[in-house]
Formats: C-alpha cells, structure tokens, sequence
C-alpha cells in the first residue's frame, strides 16, 4: 500500500496529516526519538511535539522512559482496530444522545 493511501485512511479515522506522517514514520522505525521522528516523516521537530501527545492518548504511540525519550507505535493493523473502535463508540454515543432528546 501507498503512503498516500495509508495517510488517507488514518485521516478518514481523524488523525490529521501530521498525526498520520507522524505514526506511519514511527511504525517503520519500530522505537524512535524525536528528531529521528522528524527527520523520517518530514513533520518539524516542533510539529511533532505538538502532535505525539493526542497519538499516545488515542493508544495508537507509547513513551519509553529513556534519555532521549523514545517512542514506539503499534501496528498500522492494529491501529485501524483502534480508531474503527473509537468511530464506533462515538457513533453509539451520539445515537443514545439522539435518543434521549428524542424522549424529552
């Protein structure tokens, strides 16, 4: 599969382009630190900073605690199930919403 089609999908779950570049570079780096981060992905330094928190809270990246830090994301597989399970809930969640609004 292409970049181009893999960055698309991960952006059809929500991720922005930097997020996708971002944890695809990762993916094939296996463990990285920031600026190996940056340097694959072609997102600046700061940019990446920026966008790694909300890939670790979505489960998708982990920190190691090391000097430098490193990070290590999941398989792409693996990620889609993750952002396929959040889509899910939300769209469950706003169903009920609809529902009790529906009955008030």
């Amino acid at each position: 599969m292409e970049l181009e089609d893999e960055i698309q999908i991960l952006e059809s779950f929500g991720l922005s382009f930097n997020e996708s570049r971002v944890f695809l570079a990762l993916t094939l780096l296996d463990t990285a630190n920031v600026k190996e981060i940056s340097k694959s992905s072609n997102v600046a330094r700061e940019a990446v900073y920026r966008v790694l928190p909300r890939l670790q809270k979505l489960g998708l990246v982990e920190k190691e605690i090391a000097w430098p830090i490193r990070f290590t994301a999941i398989k792409l597989d693996d990620a889609v199930t993750v952002l396929l399970a959040l889509r899910n809930k939300e769209t469950r969640d706003l169903q009920e919403k609809v529902r009790s609004e529906e009955h008030t």
